[in-house]
């Protein structure tokens, strides 16, 4: 096991006939490549590089960015990148994020796992995706519009038993009802089946405001204001957080 730095290194594996350079590091940000200074070892038949990189960054980048024609130009017969955690590949696959065994968060979804790869005799590479991962992280998203009791939303969201033994995210959507009371707790605890689960509201109460704009009194007053400044409004940014506020802010005087 060696702990890499950002001073290069060349690990002579000569039972192999094969030379592992490697360049890490170790500052919070790396602006600069660092694999510029790094040639093949031309007394081994194979050279392959290991770093921690951004392959291709569009503008400036903070996490060590590396040129693919720069690697290209080089000649390794592969290298490994580490940074990305999905499996990616370039310029045929001799340079490649094999990602990670197991997903970090729901913001990794999709396989995860290793490349298994070989060099034939003649330099010529061939490598393989292995999926690896026991548990997926899956977002469900579901629409409660139309539903108004409870035990309907229970049978709503079992639907996400079929996941069984990954980590799922269940993000609400659509318009709440009025009578519809979510009790997040009780609904996590329910859904046994699944490995982990998280529940997001991001739902709306459902408002008639025709009938509110009509009423006699702060709902109503608040309800007027509003939508006076939503009409008012030219600039499309604005008056979608206008009509954000007026939704919060009915929701706040009807609880």
């Amino acid at each position: 096991v060696h702990i890499i730095d950002s001073n290069p290194k060349a690990f002579v594996l000569e039972h192999l006939n094969l030379t592992v350079h490697a360049v890490g590091f170790s500052q919070t940000t790396q602006y600069q490549s660092m694999v510029t200074s790094i040639q093949k070892n031309d007394k081994t038949a194979y050279n392959i590089l290991v770093t921690h990189g951004t392959m291709d960054a569009i503008g400036e980048c903070e996490y060590h960015p590396i040129s693919s024609q720069s690697l290209k130009a080089k000649q390794f017969n592969y290298v490994a990148l580490g940074h990305v955690h999905a499996y990616k590949t370039f310029e045929n696959g001799t340079v490649a994020y094999a990602g990670s065994p197991e997903p970090f968060g729901f913001d990794e979804p999709g396989e995860h796992g290793v490349i298994v790869g070989e060099i034939s005799e003649d330099g010529t590479l061939s490598t393989a995706f292995t999926p690896l991962q026991k548990r997926s992280c899956i977002t469900h998203t579901c629409d409660v519009t139309g539903v108004s009791t409870f035990e309907a939303l229970e049978t709503l969201l079992h639907a996400v038993s079929t996941f069984k033994d990954n980590l799922v995210k269940i993000v609400l959507i659509g318009k709440r009802d009025k009578t519809l009371e979510l009790d997040l707790p009780l609904l996590t605890g329910r859904l046994i089946e699944c490995f982990f689960v998280r529940i997001e509201d991001q739902t709306t109460l459902s408002i008639d405001l025709d009938e509110i704009v009509n009423q006699q009194n702060l709902m109503g007053i608040f309800a007027r204001k509003m939508l006076e400044k939503i009409a008012n409004t030219k600039q499309p940014g604005e008056k979608a957080m206008l009509e954000q506020a007026l939704l919060f802010g009915l929701e706040a005087l009807q609880n």
